[in-house]
């Protein structure tokens, strides 16, 4: 074979060679380009091809920096592409307003808008008061200690506190009106209301338990399970065999040692005293001579009761069960609110159970703060969760251990700390905003 023909040869391999080699390159890359187009990447942290997401984050209002792992990424509104699998903790921050963050998990080939319903502003104090020592609260009026005086204060007056000189002992109690304050001794009870001072006798016996109407009246326990009445100038034995009482709704509750619920009215004498017949849930296969009161401060137009499987409610003479170890509950507007022990969150409405939420690091109290909100009270901070969303917003945090919090009213929040009342207004970024929101909804 000539010079020639081996030249040509070897030419023609290299030119298959080549052909060859290109094929196999253009269908990779052709391959690759096609994958890339319909969303799949490289996981380098996983090490495995996946279909990457797009996340769009918005705020109301705009303009507010957008934090990803900590890293600053740009502002809001922001498109985010290509990105791959798995969970994010993203945040976004703006000047006077809480930062909002969040844990967002992201699924593959998806496209997940991250837009906050609510973005709270900054608390606006209306009224705040220091003193050294909390001694007793009921709704918005505190009794304080401050540089060895004694103070009673209404949070939502603009009167001056006025100076208290009564007490002989450590024990203070507010009726649930908050209209009777009662100085607890050894041997009586001490009852203001206002100016007037009245004083009632304790019995030579001992107190299981009393409570203060918002009449004025003592009702106690005694060790022989009878229940008394003990007025300023009269005290009334009312029952006995009695196992447990409360007052709520302005009513005498009295469960009897067999199981009977009695109910009494206390501010119109002509209601007579009858025999409540409660029906048992589905739920609720118990013994109703087992129950006792809850005594739960911040549940007010349903009576809770509990024994040894858990807690009850009583609405509408049905009775229905909410489960084991309640640590906080809470009531509005025919709506119930509680959260256990496991840190999980659930509303009770229209005789349905719902799950709202569970949280690890478990709020230490709820409380309504609207019919759409909660408050969720931690040590040192307070977080606004919107029930529908799920979506919580930080609106206060404070150095203080907080002892208190509640609604003064839907833009408002009173919160009692071991030094300090704080009544402040919370704003929502943009009341327009939720108008809208809200119209979508329905």
């Amino acid at each position: 074979m000539s010079d020639h023909e081996t030249a040509k040869n070897s030419f023609l391999k290299k030119l298959l060679l080549f052909w060859i080699v290109f094929v196999l390159l253009a269908s990779v890359l052709g391959t690759l380009l096609v994958l890339y187009s319909l969303g799949y990447r490289y996981d380098f942290k996983n090490k495995k091809i996946v279909l990457v997401s797009v996340a769009y984050i918005n705020s109301r209002p705009q303009g507010a920096e957008i934090y990803l792992e900590g890293k600053k990424i740009g502002e809001t509104k922001l498109t985010l592409p290509g990105i791959t699998p798995g969970n994010y903790h993203f945040s976004l921050k703006k000047d006077e307003f809480y930062e909002w963050s969040a844990n967002i998990n992201i699924e593959p080939y998806s496209l997940i808008e991250i837009s906050p319903a609510l973005f709270y502003q900054k608390p606006e104090t209306t009224t705040s008061v220091k003193f050294d020592k909390l001694l007793a609260t009921k709704k918005s009026k505190i009794l304080y200690q401050k540089k060895n005086a004694i103070f009673l204060q209404d949070i939502n007056s603009e009167a001056t506190a006025e100076k208290i000189t009564f007490l002989k002992g450590n024990k203070v109690v507010f009726s649930s009106s908050s209209d009777y304050l009662v100085n607890e001794t050894e041997k009586e009870w001490i009852m203001f209301n206002g100016s007037k001072k009245s004083i009632i006798s304790k019995p030579k016996t001992t107190i299981k338990k009393w409570l203060i109407s918002n009449k004025g009246e003592i009702y106690f326990l005694n060790q022989k399970n009878e229940l008394w009445l003990a007025k300023e100038q009269k005290t009334e034995k009312l029952y006995s065999d009695i196992k447990d009482f409360d007052l709520k709704q302005n009513k005498l509750w009295v469960i009897t040692k067999k199981g009977k619920f009695l109910l009494k009215g206390l501010t119109t004498e002509a209601l007579a005293e009858k025999t409540l017949s409660v029906t048992n849930d589905s739920l609720a296969p118990i013994e109703i001579a087992s129950l006792s009161f809850c005594n739960f401060e911040n549940i007010s137009q349903t009576v809770c009761l509990y024994n040894q499987k858990g807690y009850f409610v009583l609405q509408n003479k049905k009775l229905y069960w909410l489960g084991k170890d309640i640590k906080s509950l809470t009531e509005k507007d025919n709506l119930l609110a509680w959260l256990n022990a496991e840190g999980d969150i659930y509303i009770f409405k229209n005789e349905q159970t719902q799950f709202i939420n569970r949280y690890f690091d478990a709020p230490l109290q709820i409380n309504f703060f609207s019919p759409e909100h909660l408050i969720l009270q931690y040590a040192h901070s307070i977080k606004i969760l919107e029930l529908e969303t799920k979506q919580e917003f930080k609106v206060f945090s404070n150095s203080q251990k907080i002892v208190q919090t509640e609604a003064s009213s839907e833009k408002e929040i009173l919160i009692i700390t071991n030094n300090s009342a704080i009544k402040s207004k919370i704003t929502e970024a943009s009341s327009l905003w939720q108008k809208v929101l809200q119209t979508f909804r329905k």
